[in-house]
């Protein structure tokens, strides 16, 4: 719903216009963000529900296969366990076409993050766990960081952020 209002611009929508700040500002086009944001806007065609446990994730939509997929910590938090983590990413994955690509970011060794007074459960694994997992998955890892954390807080627990980028041979 909330990307709905964003992209018909309606009246109290959450405004992304900061990240297309700093996009164009990394481009040296801080003129232009307007403009990009813009055009992001022409560029979305269809906005689907996800729902993990369907073996087709976004039934009763068929998508074709995409070029690249990007899970940004949905993992994490959805996942109770390793076994559950592996399930999850190999549907993640039917969705990529050959050759397609993967970005994955995850927290490591993080077991906790709270949203005001609740506190919600994170998989906790480390850089050899998640390597082991795509490259399982049939995926060749192109490019892996991993950024140690800086400030200490208790709404969380995690050590590093992990950004992994990786592909489909077939």
């Amino acid at each position: 719903m909330e990307v709905n209002r964003w992209l018909n611009t309606c009246t109290g929508a959450f405004q992304w216009n900061h990240t297309s700040t700093f996009v164009t500002a990394l481009e040296g086009n801080s003129d232009q963000c307007e403009g990009k944001e813009m055009k992001l806007k022409m560029a979305i065609k269809q906005i689907v529900k996800c729902d993990i446990k369907k073996e087709n994730l976004t039934d009763p939509v068929v998508l074709p296969q995409a070029d690249c997929v990007i899970s940004a910590e949905i993992l994490d938090v959805i996942s109770k366990d390793q076994d559950e983590y592996i399930r999850y990413l190999r549907k993640f994955a039917m969705l990529i076409k050959p050759r397609g690509h993967l970005i994955l970011v995850g927290l490591l060794n993080a077991t906790y993050f709270t949203a005001g007074p609740d506190r919600f459960h994170l998989l906790k694994y480390d850089e050899n766990d998640i390597r082991k997992v795509v490259t399982g998955e049939g995926f060749i890892i192109d490019h892996c960081d991993v950024l140690k954390r800086k400030a200490v807080s208790d709404l969380t627990d995690y050590e590093a952020v992990i950004v992994l980028t990786a592909h489909r041979e077939k």
